[in-house]
């Protein structure tokens, strides 16, 4: 890690490959999503091996709900890859959800609010506007890939913006971090 913080030019490069997969992110929100399947599938089934190593290595420690526990875990890891397409929607729709609830939520603080100041009426109006972001997300499934992507692309702008920046300070001699 202190190769990493010394070097400004591996800041900015790393920077730099974080924001063209940023922009990769935002103009391929399909492959994103059928990556970020791939990868719960990949994960699931990793998991439910592990599990199965621990029951079959560990002989003191043999329970039943362990051993169907990690059997049933490697299957579904198994199922998210082979069915990508049901995979995708499935993490749409849990995607959905969540943005869904953060709107509810929106709604009911700014619900709260407005009586007390005007900016709870604008609380109000994004939480419906997340709502029903929310909602497109979990009935289409286009717009959920496009919601995941975006949203992980900016991220990933804003991460390689910050290494880009830190680059600049290091090789400035700006910072003290070593």
């Amino acid at each position: 890690m202190k190769i990493i913080l010394r070097k400004w030019w591996v800041l900015i490069l790393q920077g730099i490959l974080l924001i063209i997969l940023s922009v990769y992110c935002w103009n391929n929100p399909n492959d994103v999503l059928k990556g970020i399947s791939i990868w719960f599938g990949l994960l699931t089934i990793i998991a439910g091996i592990i599990g199965l190593i621990h029951y079959f290595w560990d002989k003191t420690d043999r329970e039943q709900t362990t051993l169907i526990w990690s059997l049933t875990t490697t299957f579904f890891g198994i199922l998210m890859l082979f069915h990508m397409v049901v995979t995708m929607k499935l993490i749409t729709i849990f995607f959905g959800l969540w943005i869904v609830l953060g709107g509810g939520q929106l709604i009911k603080n700014g619900w709260e609010l407005k009586t007390q100041n005007q900016l709870g009426w604008l609380m109000i109006i994004l939480g419906v506007l997340t709502f029903i972001t929310g909602l497109m997300m979990i009935f289409h499934i286009d717009f959920g890939a496009i919601g995941i992507s975006t949203l992980l692309g900016i991220q990933l702008f804003f991460a390689g913006l910050g290494l880009i920046v830190f680059g600049i300070i290091k090789k400035a001699g700006l910072s003290k971090i070593n």
